[in-house]
């Protein structure tokens, strides 16, 4: 029914001194809830027709709102551009879609035959509440995105103001997932830098699924450098992953 709870035994890493600053960036589920302690994670299931999420995308297959999308404390949105010939762009405001999974199995929102989410062409963003040890997630492109080379960067943001930028990579699994660790997450942006629909002035949507928020995380001062050098080897295994096979072709929204 949408929201899933889980709870560690145990963190990996435990407060032996001071807290700072610091992240870990995950490509891998499993090694993310290990250390991730207690979490929950939203999956979209069971959604759309409830009150406030009327089930209004053509065919009642799922929910559309031009506004921002808060589910149990996070809140989802993105831009979308659409891209004139001879420069400049045209903002098409805030999208949010959430669409349920029967109709989508194997067709050109399908990111592993489950419910999705997905919020913006562009530049979307994932905001967690205020204090969260890190946020992860199941992302992949939709069916416009074909064989072409996929590119996305994101930017992590903490509460105390400072960010950091993981540089632009090539996803290449569907789905793919990304997860960050550290003290006082604040947001996560993710910015798709994929070339534009064939026939289209604009880029596929990003599908987002399973998106787990992990409580308060206290890293200690002795663990800073093994969380960068574990950001390090997360940003390699991005690297180092086999195709994916290509999606159906279909036409986009219009």
């Amino acid at each position: 029914m949408g929201i899933v709870r889980q709870a560690a035994a145990a963190a990996v890493l435990v407060a032996i001194g001071a807290p700072v600053q610091a992240a870990a960036i995950f490509s891998d589920r499993a090694a993310f809830a290990a250390a991730a302690g207690s979490t929950r994670t939203i999956d979209f299931e069971g959604i759309v027709g409830t009150p406030g999420f009327p089930a209004n995308f053509p065919g009642g297959s799922g929910y559309y709102t031009s506004a921002p999308v808060t589910l149990d404390g996070v809140t989802f949105g993105g831009e979308t551009y659409f891209y004139a010939p001879g420069g400049g762009t045209t903002s098409a405001g805030t999208e949010s879609y959430i669409l349920d999974p029967g109709a989508q199995a194997g067709g050109y929102y399908d990111l592993n035959g489950s419910a999705v989410g997905f919020f913006g062409r562009d530049v979307i963003t994932i905001d967690v509440p205020l204090g969260s040890g890190g946020v992860g997630f199941d992302f992949g492109l939709d069916g416009g995105a074909g064989a072409q080379p996929r590119s996305l960067a994101f930017e992590v943001a903490f509460d105390n103001g400072s960010t950091f930028v993981v540089p632009p990579f090539t996803p290449t699994l569907d789905p793919d997932f990304f997860g960050v660790l550290g003290q006082s997450i604040d947001l996560v942006r993710v910015i798709n830098l994929t070339g534009f629909i064939a026939g289209f002035n604009f880029r596929p949507y990003v599908l987002f699924d399973n998106v787990t928020v992990a409580d308060a995380l206290d890293v200690p001062e002795p663990a800073t450098a093994a969380l960068f050098a574990l950001a390090f080897l997360g940003l390699a295994q991005f690297g180092r992953r086999r195709p994916a096979n290509p999606r159906p072709a279909a036409a986009p929204p219009a």
